[in-house]
Formats: structure tokens, sequence, C-alpha cells
């Protein structure tokens, strides 16, 4: 007679923390008014802050006093924003360049509203 045994096979699983989910920077900056007869540095605007990427799209608040944060994965975003002063809010403001976001914190963005 024979016999007729089972073979245990063990699978190793791994769990990989935050995987899912990849690590985000904090970019803080100020959205300003700049041109016509405001003051030489421009003054500070409330309004909408948007930063786009390939496959990415991240809004931020812009306060009363023009501060907004934002939190975003790598890669190189265009900065671009809204305010209801500027253009009846259709006009677009933005950043002098592209933000590029790796591992550090980026502080001191400017998003600029251009009154002629």
């Amino acid at each position: 007679m024979k016999r007729r045994g089972w073979t245990t096979l063990v699978v190793p699983v791994v769990l990989l923390a935050g995987c899912g989910s990849p690590a985000t920077v904090k970019v803080s900056g100020t959205m300003r008014m700049i041109g016509g007869l405001s003051p030489p540095r421009g003054f500070a605007v409330a309004g909408h802050v948007v930063f786009e990427a390939p496959g990415k799209r991240v809004s931020a608040v812009a306060t009363s006093d023009g501060a907004f944060t934002a939190d975003l994965s790598s890669g190189r975003y265009s900065v671009t924003g809204t305010n209801p002063l500027y253009g009846s809010g259709q006009g677009i403001c933005r950043a002098r360049k592209d933000v590029v976001v790796t591992n550090k914190r980026i502080s001191g963005l400017v998003v600029v509203c251009n009154m002629r």
C-alpha cells in the first residue's frame, strides 16, 4: 500500500509600509498683485493656486495674507493661480518658473498677478 503525504508550501509575505502612497513635500509661498499703482513689491492677495504636472493636479487656497501651502509628490510642476481682483477672477497669475519637487521642503514661492 502506497502512502500519500501532503507537502506544505510556505510562502513568505512581505508588507511594505506606505507602499501605496508616495512621500510628499511641503511647498509654500505667497500670491501677490504686482504692477499698476501697487507698491514695487506688490501686495498679498487671496485666491487659488494650482500645481500641475503630467498626471497630477493639486490645488491650494491662498489666504487673505497671500499665504498658501500644498503637499506635493516629486516632479516638475507648472504653477498658476487666480484671484477675484485680477481680470474679474478670469486672469491667470503665474510663478516665474516651474517648481521642481525632490525630497526637500520648498518655501518662498511667489505666484504673481501682473497688473498692467
